[in-house]
């Protein structure tokens, strides 16, 4: 914070303006606020626009394996598509992101840069078992959400319930490289580094929510978002309270890490009972909350928060409500719509009911900061209102027409 009052009249950038505000002056409009509200809009353009580009490299992606004729050989033989697999990751992942990365300003980049060593070797440690339990926590968090649904009559599905698994150790290895290494480097490159370490000036707690919703965003369906939410939070958290990107890493690549493992092995022994991921999971979730309490009681310092005349619901809403990050909300609505079945007219009215709810949210914050009058107004809200009426009206539509299809076992290809 910082005083630039000549006369030393306590008004003070840094805390909420009143009366003595030199800007007050000159009507409702504040200069400073909607300098704030600028930045924190062109942030969430460069986060959508980054998932959108990463939806479009990895449909052309698809397009030039179709073009090559090698989707069946992808589709059926397990160890090319784990090899080519981390290619396509680093072509609809890397890429998007690097040109995120090159469109920030200097300072913006500088701030990316937290690939040194943890602070801590104790505090890693403790974040890398303490994240690993609260992952474990959201995968089994997206396990009652589905069985919620699942008695609505609405059936998610993750579009990889026929993907093949690879049967000798090389191939494996390949699928832990693909599943495992690639995603937990690329996506906290993406998720962590780009789009939230810049963040981090409006406040901590900021940052990792909007971008916990961005990474949730990015994987596109019902099945993956409330994990991938709740997982970025706690992969958020540990890498701003270590400064290193690598606890993260090292959170995510052990979550997927364990889950490959899993996969293999119940693969290879189809009539093993469940009870051995019960007991590891068990055990790895006690140990994970005795890391929690001790990464707790050994951490040097809190979240940071920032003085700021724009509410925590302003910022989320500046941030969420860009017409990039809205198309990728779209784009969540009709992936999940393509891999749902429904088999009860409640459940078609639960999904209506939730996509009703997402957009009023959105066009609740869209209102309010059309109506700010501290800062100006911007063509990109009168934009991402129209993208989220329209989502009603076609969104609406699609799950009527889905649910109906899925009640009377017609057969449809997109």
């Amino acid at each position: 914070m910082y005083n630039n009052n000549p006369d030393n009249m306590n008004c003070n950038y840094g805390t909420p303006y009143r009366n003595n505000s030199f800007y007050n002056m000159f009507g409702d409009y504040n200069p400073i606020i909607d300098k704030e509200a600028t930045e924190i809009r062109k942030h969430g353009m460069i986060a959508g626009g980054a998932i959108l580009g990463a939806l479009v490299m990895r449909s052309v992606a698809t397009i030039i394996m179709q073009l090559l004729g090698l989707t069946n050989l992808f589709l059926t033989d397990a160890n090319y598509m784990n090899g080519i697999g981390v290619y396509i990751q680093i072509f609809y992942l890397f890429i998007p992101f690097l040109f995120a990365f090159a469109l920030s300003s200097k300072d913006d980049r500088s701030r990316m840069m937290i690939f040194g060593k943890p602070k801590s070797k104790e505090l890693y440690l403790f974040g890398v078992f303490a994240g690993l339990m609260l992952c474990i926590a959201a995968n089994y968090a997206s396990s009652l959400l589905d069985s919620f649904f699942d008695v609505l009559g609405v059936e998610f599905l993750s579009g990889s319930e026929d993907i093949p698994l690879p049967q000798t150790s090389a191939g494996w290895a390949l699928m832990i490289i693909n599943d495992s290494a690639a995603p937990a480097l690329l996506e906290e490159f993406a998720f962590r580094c780009v789009l939230l370490q810049p963040l981090r000036k409006y406040g901590d707690k900021f940052a990792i929510v909007v971008t916990s919703v961005a990474f949730a965003l990015m994987h596109g369906n019902m099945v993956q978002i409330p994990f991938a939410f709740i997982a970025g939070l706690a992969l958020g958290y540990f890498c701003v309270m270590t400064e290193s990107i690598w606890t993260s890493v090292t959170i995510h690549f052990a979550n997927n890490l364990l889950s490959v493992i899993f996969s293999i092995y119940y693969d290879r022994n189809p009539d093993a009972s469940g009870i051995a991921y019960m007991i590891i999971s068990a055990a790895l979730f006690v140990l994970g909350i005795f890391a929690l309490i001790l990464f707790i009681n050994n951490k040097s310092k809190k979240l940071r928060k920032v003085d700021s005349e724009l509410s925590p619901a302003m910022k989320r809403g500046l941030y969420l409500c860009t017409p990039t990050l809205v198309l990728a909300f779209i784009n969540f609505t009709s992936s999940t719509i393509k891999l749902q079945n429904t088999n009860s007219p409640v459940g078609m009215m639960v999904l209506i009911a939730l996509l009703a709810a997402a957009i009023a949210y959105l066009v609740k914050n869209i209102l309010l900061i059309r109506r700010d009058k501290r800062i100006s107004k911007s063509g990109a809200y009168t934009a991402s209102l129209v993208f989220s009426l329209v989502w009603a009206f076609i969104g609406t539509l699609s799950i009527v027409f889905a649910s109906f299809v899925s009640l009377n076992n017609f057969s449809v290809t997109p």
